[in-house]
C-alpha cells in the first residue's frame, strides 16, 4: 500500500479544510516498530482520544504504508496499542499515524487520493519498485535495434534507476541473456540504450562474446524480457507529487459540501464554483490542477 502524504503534511498545506472532525489521534512513532508485531509502542502523549475495538489506525510510511485495527479499548495515555493482526512492515521512528475522527477519516481520504493518483492519473506507482519479467516487443516504438546495432528500449515504468537483467527471445527455444552492466540510462530516466550487446547466456550453445543470436535482426520480431527498478526512493519524492495528493485529498472532502457533484452551489449571497463554465470533463478545478502537476509522471501507452 502506497501513500504520498501523511496527516501532518496535509495539515501544514493551505488546503482550507478543517480536519478536526476527521482526525482522532495523530502522532509519530518514537521508536522502531518491528515487522509482524501485534503491539505498537507509542509515546505517552500519543493517544488523546479513546479508541475502541476494531478502530482503524493509518500508518503513513510511503511504500510501506498500511492500515491496522485495534484489538481492544485503548484509553488516553496508553503507551502500547494491541492490534487485531500483525503489521506487515517495519516502521522507523518519526513515521506518522492517525485514527478516524468523529465525522469521518482524513487517513482514508489520503489513501483514496494516493490510489487515485496511481490508478487513474499516473498509471504506475511512483515509489521505487522492482519489475520482474516485463516483456517488450520489437521492432516497435517501445523497443528496437538501430542501424548501428544499438539496442534502444523504453520500459513501461519510470524514472528508471537500475537495470538488473535483460534477455532477448526470438523464438520459444532461442533465448539469450545479455550483460545489463552495459546499459546506459538516459538523463530523463525513461529510456535505456545498450551500445554493445554482449551475450552472457543462451540456449543455443552460442559463444559468450557474440553480439547476435540466431534469428535476431532489426526487421524480425523479437521480445525483450527485462528486470529493472523504477520510481523514487524514500526521501526523494518531488514536492509536486505531494501537492497533487493533497489536492485530491481535498477533492474527497468536497463531496461533503457538494454531494451531488454540481458545477456550482449558491446559498444566499455565497456562490461556490467547482468546475469551469462549459467544461464537459466532469472534473473539478482541484482534479485538473492535480493532473497538471502529475503530467510529468504519466506512463505512455504505445
Amino acid at each position: 500500500m502506497n501513500t504520498y502524504l501523511d496527516c501532518f503534511q496535509y495539515q501544514a498545506l493551505p488546503t482550507g479544510v478543517q480536519v478536526t472532525p476527521f482526525l482522532g489521534n495523530a502522532f509519530r512513532f518514537a521508536g522502531t516498530q518491528a515487522a509482524a508485531t501485534t503491539t505498537l509502542s507509542v509515546p505517552g502523549n500519543a493517544v488523546t482520544v479513546q479508541m475502541n475495538a476494531y478502530a482503524t489506525l493509518y500508518i503513513f510510511d510511503g511504500p510501506s504504508s498500511e492500515v491496522v485495527q485495534v484489538s481492544g479499548t485503548i484509553l488516553p495515555g496508553a503507551t502500547s496499542i494491541a492490534l487485531v493482526a500483525a503489521t506487515q512492515y517495519q516502521h522507523l521512528a518519526g513515521v506518522a499515524v492517525c485514527s478516524d475522527g468523529i465525522s469521518g477519516s482524513l487517513g482514508e481520504q489520503i489513501l483514496t487520493a494516493s490510489r487515485w493518483m496511481e490508478d487513474e492519473m499516473c498509471y504506475q506507482p511512483l515509489w521505487s519498485t522492482t519489475y520482474t519479467g516485463e516483456v517488450l516487443t520489437m521492432p516497435t516504438m517501445r523497443a528496437s535495434i538501430d542501424n548501428r546495432s544499438n539496442l534502444h528500449f523504453r520500459p513501461r515504468h519510470f524514472p528508471i534507476t537500475a537495470l538488473s537483467a535483460i534477455s532477448i527471445q526470438t523464438s520459444q527455444q532461442n533465448i539469450a541473456g545479455y550483460d545489463p552492466t552495459q546499459a546506459i540510462i538516459d538523463a530523463d530516466q525513461q529510456t535505456v540504450d545498450i551500445p554493445n550487446l554482449q551475450v552472457v547466456s543462451n540456449t543455443q550453445g552460442q559463444a559468450a562474446s557474440s553480439i547476435w543470436q540466431p534469428g535476431l535482426s532489426r526487421g524480425n520480431n523479437a521480445w525483450i524480457v527485462i528486470t529493472y527498478t523504477a520510481g523514487f526512493a524514500v526521501g526523494k519524492l518531488p514536492r509536486t507529487v505531494m501537492r497533487a495528493c493533497a489536492l485530491l485529498t481535498s477533492e474527497c472532502f468536497q463531496q461533503l459540501e457538494n454531494p451531488m457533484g454540481a458545477d456550482s452551489i449558491q446559498q444566499n449571497k455565497r456562490n461556490v464554483t467547482f468546475m469551469l463554465r462549459g467544461d464537459q470533463s466532469g472534473e473539478s478545478l482541484l482534479v485538473k490542477q492535480a493532473r497538471k502537476l502529475l503530467s510529468p509522471y504519466v506512463t505512455q501507452s504505445f
